[in-house]
Parts: C-alpha cells; sequence; structure tokens
C-alpha cells in the first residue's frame, strides 16, 4: 500500500466488502526504550540492569494510539551462556501491546545495548590480624591490631574458606619517615592506610561498602618497639 506524501501506518479491512482509505492525523513523539532479554548466562553468572543508548527515541504514528504507548522495547538480546557482558546495536519493534491489542508505529533508530553478565558474589565480614611491614633493621606497631573487613568474593569455582586462607592485610612503613637515629627516637604515631593482598576475584573494603580503615602506626629501630 503507498499514497503519495502519506505514511502508511497499519493497514486493517473495515469492509470486507470493499475498499476504504482512511486518513488518519499522525504525530511524533519521544518515548523511553526498555531492553527485552532472552536466555540465561552461564552457571554462576547473573543478569544485571540492562543499559542502552539513546535512553529515548522517536516514534511515528496515530496520534490518538502514541498517548497510550508509555514506553518501546527492542529486539531480543540473547545472553544464552554468556560469561561476560553483551553488547551490539539493536533496532526498536515497530509496535506495542496495549488495552489487548498491537499499536504500530514507525521508528527509524537504532539503540547500542549493553547487558552486564555479572559473576556470582559472596559478601561476609570476618577479622584480620594486622601486619607490619617495615625495612630491615625496623619495628613499627599497628593499632588496631585486628581489624573487622567485608570480604566480597566471586563465588564460581572457588573454595571460600581457602581464598580467606590466603587475604593479608597490612600497614607500611610511611615514606616520609627515616630511620630513627637512636633506641630512643620513636616516630609517630601517625595515621596510616591499611592495605591488602588477596588472590584474584576477591575485594577487601570496609564494612557496608566503606573504604578500608586507616590504621595508627608508630615506629622505632627493631628490638625497641612495645
Amino acid at each position: 500500500v503507498y499514497a503519495e506524501n502519506f505514511s502508511v501506518v497499519s493497514v486493517a479491512p473495515k469492509n470486507p466488502e470493499g475498499a476504504a482509505v482512511v486518513f488518519i492525523s499522525t504525530a511524533v513523539e519521544t518515548k523511553p526504550v526498555s531492553v527485552r532479554v532472552r536466555g540465561q548466562p552461564k552457571e554462576g553468572f547473573l543478569i544485571g540492569k540492562p543499559v542502552c543508548n539513546p535512553t529515548h527515541v522517536k516514534i511515528k504514528g496515530a496520534a490518538a494510539d502514541l498517548a497510550e504507548i508509555q514506553e518501546v522495547w527492542t529486539e531480543e538480546v540473547d545472553v544464552a551462556n554468556a560469561d561476560q557482558d553483551v553488547s551490539g546495536e539493536f533496532a526498536v519493534l515497530r509496535n506495542v501491546e496495549s488495552g489487548g491489542r498491537k499499536i504500530a508505529f514507525v521508528c527509524a533508530e537504532k539503540v547500542h545495548v549493553v547487558v552486564p553478565i555479572n559473576p556470582v558474589v559472596v559478601v561476609r565480614q570476618a577479622a584480620f590480624e594486622v601486619w607490619a611491614r617495615v625495612p630491615p633493621g625496623l619495628a613499627m606497631t599497628v593499632e588496631p591490631q585486628t581489624v573487622q573487613v567485608e570480604l566480597v568474593i566471586e563465588a564460581r569455582g572457588i573454595d571460600i574458606q581457602e581464598v580467606q586462607s590466603k587475604i593479608v592485610l597490612f600497614a607500611e612503613w610511611p615514606r616520609n619517615w627515616q630511620r630513627p637515629k637512636d633506641s630512643k627516637t620513636a616516630l609517630g604515631p601517625e595515621r596510616v592506610a591499611l592495605k591488602f593482598s588477596a588472590p584474584p576475584r576477591v575485594q577487601v573494603r570496609g564494612i557496608n561498602g566503606a573504604a578500608l580503615p586507616e590504621i595508627t602506626v608508630t615506629g622505632t629501630l627493631a628490638g625497641e618497639s612495645k
């Protein structure tokens, strides 16, 4: 069906016994885009919140029908067996269902979609002794000596107890400190950032997602710390 200087939005039989052309007033409106996802990622992974760019597109259709459309949808994004983010350019489906009927429209735009595929993680709290890392011949005390932290561990294929045994929290000798002149000289106290070493796919942070806490350190010659 073609009509010069007109856009054909949809065709439907008005009278089975005859032919008729109905002219409908059209309009252009901007609508938000939602992403339609199909399938499930690999075991040990979860689908994150899809993101599309642009977030809104212009659609053209019957003015009365456009008022009923709250949002439009992309083509289905297949994430079956994915173990990393899925992205690409996707067209916008040219109809939506509303009130038990399909509303057709025209949309010439495509959107760039990213569907995050995130590993399943375990979050747990644990207490660790804080170690002092100092140059040879020096000693450093730390306060507190034990710190409660939060571990974020990718659960897939990992022995969480074994991972926890390989995590080390430590404080380093401050860079602005010089070597004490004698056994009677003590440096500090000074607040320093707590650091850690951990296996891959393990994050160590403060409680409830906060930054790692600072601790207080005091430095002396080796054998003189208290």
